[in-house]
């Protein structure tokens, strides 16, 4: 403030140069607003593609089960009538 007040030119290059320095914080403030936007987007996804992987991974369980359970079926041993 009281470089705005006094009237010598190295008060006014102090000046000029605090709004600068303002500048570049609102600057740098803005980027940082930008970049949280675009983490939270990252994380949305991320979020998005792990509920999409979980499925897939049941998915995969569901039909190695199933495989699991006609090999068993299949090789099972025989019980009944034999007509050899």
């Amino acid at each position: 403030m009281l470089s705005s007040v006094l009237k010598s030119e190295t008060a006014a290059l102090m000046n000029i140069t605090i709004m600068r320095a303002f500048g570049a914080i609102r600057k740098i403030l803005r980027k940082q607003a930008d970049m949280t936007e675009k983490l939270k987007a990252i994380q949305q996804k991320i979020t998005e593609h792990d509920v999409q992987l979980k499925g897939i991974y049941d998915a995969i369980e569901n039909i190695l089960d199933e495989a699991a359970a006609q090999r068993s079926w299949q090789n099972r041993e025989r019980v009944g009538y034999n007509s050899k």
